[in-house]
């Protein structure tokens, strides 16, 4: 109602004023500043900067809650892999940090439906292995797609392979006339 009379207030000393059009625009910007919006019943109120910025289940939305630098725990299953074009494929399963979960020493944050179980002590196998001649070395991981091709005709017979991984041990061995030492480390 105070709102209502100070109206009434301002339109009669506008019609009574000589610079009416000056005092229409007064009134004008009033009414334009008096304005307010307000939410429905249905929609979410904005608390704080930081409580929507990020949708639900995001692991941006947790580091943003907890006011924390945690990193994703980065090496989960998930994505796909086309061995024929050698390219990584997209996501497979989709990770959802709701609950905001983070690993028993708080460095990672882990979705919601992954289970951590901490490592208090390991063993590490070692193993070293010299390649002499590039012949005899062979690949570890399949990180490429090996190409081979053979046709024996009576008394010959011609064969070769490619592999990106055996095309760079061979001319680094011939090429620098070196050996090369794999060392791995592995958890049992």
């Amino acid at each position: 109602m105070e709102i209502n009379s100070s109206l009434d207030g301002i339109i009669q000393e506008i019609t009574q004023n000589e610079n009416y059009h000056d005092m229409v625009l007064l009134l004008t910007v009033f009414m334009l500043k008096s304005i307010v919006a307000v939410p429905t019943s249905r929609q979410q109120v904005k608390e704080d900067e930081t409580d929507l910025d990020w949708p639900i289940g995001d692991a941006r939305k947790c580091q943003t809650v907890k006011n924390v630098d945690v990193e994703r725990f980065g090496v989960l299953p998930g994505v796909g892999w086309d061995n024929l074009r050698n390219l990584e494929a997209g996501l497979v399963v989709t990770y959802k940090y709701t609950e905001c979960k983070e690993t028993d020493d708080g460095v990672y944050l882990i979705p919601d439906n992954v289970l951590t179980i901490p490592i208090k002590n390991s063993k590490v196998q070692r193993f070293a292995e010299i390649i002499e001649s590039w012949n005899s070395a062979s690949s570890l991981t399949a990180n490429s797609i090996n190409i081979g091709a053979g046709v024996s005709l009576r008394k010959y017979a011609i064969s070769g392979m490619f592999s990106r991984e055996h095309e760079e041990l061979k001319t680094k061995q011939i090429e620098e006339k070196s050996s090369t030492v794999r060392v791995q480390l592995r958890y049992p």
